[in-house]
């Protein structure tokens, strides 16, 4: 089906659909909530995480001297 017919839009991200429970499904893809993302060490001059102590290691030592 074209868009030329799809009159109700999502406001948060622009879609459009044919009909407004069409719509009010697609909400619910905006609602979920997120995962947390890991969070690995962190700088204790700039607060920059990482994925490693390693990694951590390597941008004191270059960025802060330590």
């Amino acid at each position: 089906m074209s868009l030329f017919g799809k009159k109700f839009e999502c406001q948060a991200c622009g879609m459009k659909f044919n009909s407004e429970a069409e719509l009010r499904q697609h909400g619910a893809v905006h609602m979920a909530p997120k995962p947390a993302v890991p969070q690995g060490p962190s700088c204790p001059a700039c607060g920059v995480s990482f994925r490693s102590q390693d990694e951590l290691k390597a941008h004191a030592q270059q960025h802060h001297g330590m």
